[in-house]
């Protein structure tokens, strides 16, 4: 009986080689709930400072006084859009802490 060594030889030293290749990448795993529940945490963390953030410049870019009406109405919008996506960060930032 005639066997080729290479081709049986070549099976495991390709399962080995990628099992090293497994390691050397930091043995990549399923994300848990646990996991995906502290990356919500942290989104939700960062969307209060992202959407605080957008409210003061908001504020800060507030037009002059003597702006006219139209101008003053959609400043006033944009700063009500904002504060109403902060609302809505610190809620979900609190619902995840329960």
């Amino acid at each position: 009986m005639n066997v080729n060594w290479g081709i049986v030889m070549g099976v495991p030293g390709s399962i080995c080689a990628a099992i090293a290749l497994y390691i050397l990448l930091g043995f990549p795993t399923i994300a848990t709930s646990n996991d995906i529940q502290k990356l919500d945490r942290r989104q939700a963390d960062t969307a209060v400072e992202v959407y605080q953030s957008k409210v003061r410049g908001t504020i800060l870019n507030a037009p002059a006084p003597t702006a006219n009406a139209q101008t003053q109405r959609l400043y006033e919008e944009e700063l009500n859009q904002a504060r109403n996506q902060l609302k809505r960060a610190e809620e979900r930032k609190i619902e995840l802490s329960r």
